[in-house]
């Protein structure tokens, strides 16, 4: 019988030790012996390794030139595709590690933020025909003019894995440390719904508005590609069984769940580093993120301006709202909240600018309203 082929990406958290690395490794053979699947494992790095490989990078140069960051980051993701080949090769399983350079992942040629404009993956193609295991390193790719090495920013493994994914016209399955995609971040220690179903669009903006899941432009390339994504649970005993976990889909499937009929709120994301500005900054570091009516700008910044920095907490929806439902919100909201919080609107989300004093009772505020009260409340 032929091998199904497969993309699995594993994170950080999945990868923390050796001995976690050895799981992982486990579970990949079994895929390959018993469920006769060809996997493509795209890794991140090992626990805290890039924060550590960044804290090293500071010690020595208070501005790291972003060419020399890129290589000393990716070195990260280097260690893990290695040991997890040789555990792989350990269990009888043949497995082969390739950098992003080496999988043919084309970038554009921003350092630290990179793009990815391409995927040519020969050595990929040739591993798969002999049935080898590929371990990709995620994060990384390379410039096809300056063959310069690049990274791609916050959550670039998984965008890795997607464009793979994207390429094979796969399935593609994210292994994170939760039990699928939920309302709140579970470090948040709140009450959480979890969803075995969401649709691209409210994953997309839940990520954009904060939500530590993927990164915004990897669900784009997933959704414009219609890759089958699926966001799944890994825990240190296990991994998970195939119902648990969040399916991604496109909306027009979700049509006919309560959910999706009209505006419900489903998530409540944050965004910390937040700044109100009279202008657009003309900084590429800084992102702009709404429009007041009154011509102001909120955007994100790297690094402090001169506004006081606020925090963004965004209640997202399963459907764009309307206009009546805008100044519903608007009344209400406004008649429990504090005179120094400012209340915006996008198309699937309303969006509450705190001072980072008041976060702490304004996301327990918001949290009642919208996820324990929101029927006798609305």
């Amino acid at each position: 019988m032929k091998r199904k082929l497969i993309v699995q990406k594993y994170g950080s958290s999945c990868l923390h030790s050796p001995k976690d690395i050895l799981k992982v490794a486990q579970k990949i053979s079994e895929d390959y012996k018993e469920r006769r699947l060809l996997p493509i494992v795209v890794v991140s790095a090992m626990g805290e390794t890039t924060d550590e490989l960044l804290r090293l990078a500071h010690e020595v140069a208070s501005t790291p030139p972003p060419r020399e960051l890129d290589m000393l980051l990716s070195v990260g993701e280097r260690v893990s595709m290695a040991l997890l080949s040789m555990a792989l090769n350990e269990l009888q399983c043949p497995a082969i590690s390739l950098t992003g350079s080496q999988a043919g992942i084309l970038t554009d040629g921003t350092h630290n933020d990179a793009q990815i404009i391409a995927t040519r993956p020969l050595r990929i193609d040739q591993a798969l025909q002999e049935e080898k295991i590929v371990i990709l390193a995620g994060f990384q790719g390379v410039n096809p003019h300056t063959k310069e090495i690049t990274t791609l920013g916050r959550g670039g493994s998984d965008t890795t894995a997607i464009a793979i994914a994207c390429h094979y016209h796969c399935p593609c399955e994210i292994f994170k440390d939760t039990q699928g995609i939920g309302s709140l971040d579970p470090r948040w220690e709140m009450p959480t719904t979890y969803y075995s179903q969401l649709s691209f669009e409210v994953l997309e903006k839940m990520c954009f508005w904060g939500a530590k899941i993927l990164h915004h432009k990897g669900v784009k390339l997933a959704q414009k590609h219609k890759a089958s994504l699926y966001i799944k649970p890994f825990s240190n005993r296990s991994i998970s069984t195939p119902r648990q976990g969040t399916l991604i889909v496109p909306a027009e499937k979700l049509f006919q769940h309560p959910l999706f009929k009209s505006p419900k709120p489903l998530a409540l994301t944050l965004l910390e580093n937040v700044f109100e500005t009279s202008s657009p900054p003309q900084d590429p570091s800084c992102k702009t993120l709404l429009s007041h009516p009154e011509g102001s700008f909120i955007v994100s910044a790297p690094k402090p301006l001169e506004s006081p920095a606020q925090t963004l907490l965004s209640v997202i929806f399963s459907q764009p709202l309307k206009e009546e439902d805008k100044i519903t919100y608007h009344k209400k909201i406004l008649s429990v909240l504090p005179n120094d919080h400012l209340l915006l609107f996008s198309p699937y989300a309303l969006h509450i600018l705190t001072p980072p004093s008041e976060l702490k009772p304004t996301l327990s505020l918001v949290h009642t309203l919208f996820f324990v009260k929101a029927n006798k409340f609305f």
